[in-house]
Order: C-alpha cells, then structure tokens, then sequence
C-alpha cells in the first residue's frame, strides 16, 4: 500500500475531523486533493470515510467484542484504522477480506507500533468468525441500546425520538439515515431546462427524475456520479435539496426583492431566492470568512456577480435594515440530513439542542430590525427536533405578540405543512428533513442600506 493511497486518506480524515470542527466532507475533500487522489481512488476514500461515519456505532458495538480493552483507551488512530478494517469487511464485498486485513495492518505500523499491529491484525482475523453471531441487546428490555447496534446512531439522539416518534418511527428515520443518499440538482441556468437535463442524464446511463414538488430540481437516485461535475461546472445547475428548494418558496418570491440571509454560507437558499425573484438585490453575510470564499467560488461558476458578501455574525448585524426578506438559515443539530453528513451524529451532543435553539432565538430578534415595511422574517433549519424549530418561532412569538406567522399552506401542499409551517420528513419524502416559518414583523421602519 503506498502513501498517499484512499485508506490513508481516509485515517487523515477521521484523525482531523476528531481533532477539528470542520465537517467531514470538508476535511476529505482537503486530503483528496492534497494526495492528488484520482478517479477510482478518490471514489474509494469518499465511499471509506462516509461509510465508517454512517456505521461508526454499529462497528465499536462489534469492535467491543473483539478488543479486550475499552476502545476509548486504544490510540486514536489506532482506534479508527480498526473502524476502518471492520467497515471493509463487514461492508464493502468487491473487497477482498486479506486486502482489508493486511492493509490495516500496514497502516498500525505507520500510525502506531508493532503491538498496534498485531492487535488490528488479531482484531481483524477474528472478526468474520464471532461478528456473524453477535445479537443486539432485546428491544424490549433495551430499545437504545438495540438501535445503537442496529442502526449505528448515538443513544442521546436515539432517546430523544424513542420519547417523541415511538420505537417504529425511530427504526424508519435511523434506517433512512443510513441508506446512501441521492443528489439533487437545481436548474440555474435558463440554457437548460429539468425535462432536457434529465433526458441528458439518461443518455449518459444516469437515472434521473424530477423533483416531487418543484419543476426546477432534478433529482439523481443512485448519488453523486463524474458526469454531473462538468454540469455544475458549466454552471447549468447546482445541488441543492427540493427541502431547501422549498425554504424559498416559503419566503414567497418577488420580483426585485431586497434580500439578506445572515447565515448564508455556503449560499444555495439565497441563491435560489434570489433567482426566483428576479432583479432582486442580495446580501450575504456569514460570521466565517472561509464558508463565504466558497460561496464566492459558487457564484464564480454561475455568473453571479450582483450578490454582495459580507463578513458578520447575524446577532450583530453590518447592515441597516429595509429588506422585504430576510432569511435566518440557523446553525442546528442537522438531524435532517444525517444520511449525507453522517459524521453530524458524532459531532452534536444533547446539550447542542438548547444551546442552539438559544442561538437561533437570538439570530431571530436581531434580524428582525432588518425586515422593513411589509417584509417577511424566514426561519429555516435542517433539524428535526422540535425545540430548534416549533419552539423557537413560539418563542419568539412570545417575544413578539404583534408579529404574525405566514401560514406555509398558503403557498405549499398541506402534506409539507404543520402547525403553519413547512417541514419535512426523510423517512417519508425522498428529501431531507427541513423545517421552515415565515413571519411578519409588526411596525418595522424602511431604512436604506448603504
């Protein structure tokens, strides 16, 4: 196995993940490119770290068979190169077991000593013959702990739906985590169109579909695939979820809008507002420089040069006010899109939930003094925990007796419609989870930007 290779990649990425705040994707796109990573190499470092991060808690149940000692104690890398191994070979067929086998050892070497590689190696051999026997704790004498094994999520998260959904909505939405995700593209381009990209696809061999509820998304069943790179490329189109797609639609489009979305990084809502406004005027502001040079990148590829970007944290916001939509996409648990960002699931703790539906109450009233005259406040997450989303417009409605929520059945199908508001649901829906409010602010004064 030479340096550089998918599988060292893949323990570079589990490595500064732990250590960092980046996403995982992130961080893997940085280690591709720095090992100039190509092709079917590049495919297998995706499909590894993707797969370890989805099947993470199934594999240290499994491991906790296998290792005589409590994983927590074993030397990090060593701890994910044993993750590694299990997941090839418990997951990965075109993989041959000796394959797995020895090249995890390789990497013990490298990364540990040669008591390291003997364990994985001990660890690894074992495993095909006691893992097929092991059975999860009885579900009803221990539902968390029989879905941890089964379905690989951590027990807070897991306790917290058991509470709300039951043991039967819980098993569907940890199952529709775990399946790989499909792609979804938004038509940005007015030299294409869905019906024509889709036609286009399928002579490439690719599956495609339109989207369930909007004309200008088309969805990609089987996931990312090389062909949609010269695509997004061309600036034809970008991926962005129907669920996202939806949050404008709930923001009610208008021609020549005035825009501002505070936490807009990496940019796709604003975006896609702003196209379905037409001549609309947008401001982007993010607390994270880095998130908005991406976003600045995006816009490269589409041609977009009319979107201002500005570095602010959105309690404290550079701008003066007279927008007629304002947009708080708030930072949250991201339980809604598990299945593309499996990490997420490792990343939050419950002590998250109220911390951030505190933020995004905060991001509430601060963007407020921002909607002028007959202008909505849109709030959005990717969550699927009710006190980061119902909560917090209840809350804020407390705050603000005098403003009023905009139904969502006004202008969306019922069947994405609760209390007022949009949400989705991925165990129903081929979409993530969303959760989207518009409200409009009592009394606010048209001020000019300057």
């Amino acid at each position: 196995m030479t340096r550089g290779s998918a599988r060292e990649v893949a323990v570079r990425v589990f490595l500064d993940w732990e250590t960092g705040r980046e996403p995982a994707d992130v961080v893997l796109v940085h280690h591709q490119d720095r090992a100039t990573l190509r092709g079917r190499d590049r495919d297998l470092a995706a499909e590894l770290v993707l797969g370890v991060f989805r099947w993470r808690g199934r594999l240290d149940w499994q491991l906790a068979s296998l290792v005589d000692r409590p994983l927590d104690e074993l030397h990090a890398p060593i701890r994910w190169i044993l993750r590694l191994g299990l997941y090839q070979l418990e997951h990965l067929d075109r993989i041959p077991a000796h394959a797995a086998v020895d090249t995890s050892v390789e990497l013990a070497k490298r990364y540990g000593h040669r008591g390291s590689a003997a364990l994985v190696n001990a660890v690894l051999r074992r495993a095909p013959d006691v893992v097929p026997d092991l059975q999860p704790p009885d579900a009803a004498e221990d539902p968390v702990g029989h879905l941890v094994a089964r379905t690989s999520h951590p027990a807070w998260m897991l306790e917290r739906w058991l509470e709300r959904f039951g043991f039967r909505k819980t098993l569907k939405l940890a199952a529709a985590n775990n399946t790989k995700p499909s792609l979804t593209l938004r038509i940005a381009s007015d030299r294409v169109d869905a019906a024509g990209l889709i036609e286009d696809l399928r002579r490439q061999g690719i599956r495609a579909e339109p989207g369930v509820f909007l004309p200008d998304h088309v969805r990609v069943p089987e996931g990312w695939r090389p062909a949609l790179r010269e695509i997004l490329e061309a600036g034809l189109a970008v991926v962005q979820d129907e669920a996202a797609g939806l949050v404008a639609h709930v923001a009610r489009p208008t021609p020549g809008a005035r825009i501002l979305d505070v936490c807009a990084a990496p940019g796709g809502k604003a975006i896609g507002l702003a196209d379905l406004c037409g001549d609309a005027f947008v401001v982007a502001a993010d607390v994270s420089l880095r998130r908005l040079a991406r976003m600045r990148e995006t816009l490269g590829r589409l041609g977009r040069g009319d979107v201002r970007l500005v570095v602010a944290d959105g309690r404290r916001p550079a701008t003066r006010g007279g927008f007629t939509r304002v947009l708080v996409d708030a930072p949250c648990t991201n339980t809604g899109v598990l299945a593309k960002r499996p990490d997420a699931r490792w990343r939050r703790r419950a002590e998250d939930v109220p911390r951030l539906a505190k933020l995004a109450g905060e991001l509430l009233d601060a963007a407020r003094g921002q909607v002028g005259p007959g202008g909505l406040l849109v709030y959005s997450t990717c969550s699927l925990e009710r006190e980061e989303n119902e909560d917090v417009v209840r809350d804020y409605r407390k705050r603000h007796p005098s403003d009023a929520l905009a139904p969502a059945s006004e202008v969306l199908p019922e069947e994405i419609v609760h209390e007022g508001c949009f949400r989705t649901d991925p165990s129903v829906l081929p979409m993530d989870g969303a959760f989207a409010a518009a409200i409009r602010p009592a009394g606010a004064a048209l001020r000019v930007l300057p």
